[in-house]
C-alpha cells in the first residue's frame, strides 16, 4: 500500500515538474473552434504556475509572461483547497476546444478530474479575477430574471 502511494506521488510530481525543465521554445498557437473562432492553446510543458480562483476557474501562468484563465466544468468541488494540480490533454498542448482536463488532489481524498471548457488569454491575475467576478454577477442577474 505504501509503495502504491509513493508511485502516485512520483507520477503526479513528474507531471508538475516536467514543464519547468523543458528548453524548447514553441509558440502557444491557436486552432479553430467548431464555430470558426480561434481556440486558445497552451503547451502543457510551458505552464509554470497555477492558482485556483474558485471551484470553476484556474489562473495559469506560462513562460514568456503569458497568462490564462481556464474555465472548468461546474462541480470541481475542493479545487480551491487542492494541494496538487496538473493539466493534461491527449497531445502536448491543451486548447479551449480540446479534451483537456485538470487533475487535482484535495486534502484527504483521491485524485479528481475536471474537463477544461474554455481557455482565455488574460493580462494578469487581477484581470482574471475581474473576469470571473463579472461573469458571476452576470450569472446572478440572469438567474434573478
Amino acid at each position: 500500500m505504501k509503495m502504491q502511494r509513493c508511485w502516485v506521488a512520483v507520477a503526479i510530481a513528474s507531471i508538475l515538474i516536467a514543464p519547468a525543465y523543458t528548453a524548447e521554445d514553441e509558440d502557444e498557437g491557436a486552432t479553430a473552434d467548431a464555430d470558426g473562432s480561434a481556440a486558445v492553446c497552451v503547451f502543457t510543458r510551458n505552464i509554470s504556475n497555477f492558482d485556483a480562483l474558485d471551484n470553476e476557474h484556474v489562473f495559469v501562468q506560462a513562460r514568456r509572461d503569458e497568462n490564462y484563465l481556464f474555465t472548468l466544468d461546474r462541480g470541481c468541488f475542493g479545487l480551491r483547497s487542492a494541494n496538487v494540480i496538473a493539466i493534461s490533454d491527449t497531445t502536448s498542448r491543451v486548447c479551449s476546444n480540446s479534451l483537456g482536463r485538470l487533475t487535482y488532489r484535495e486534502m484527504g481524498s483521491g485524485l479528481r478530474y475536471c474537463r477544461i471548457r474554455n481557455i482565455e488569454a488574460v493580462a494578469d491575475k487581477d484581470a482574471a479575477r475581474a473576469l470571473v467576478k463579472a461573469r458571476g454577477e452576470e450569472r446572478q442577474k440572469n438567474e434573478q430574471d
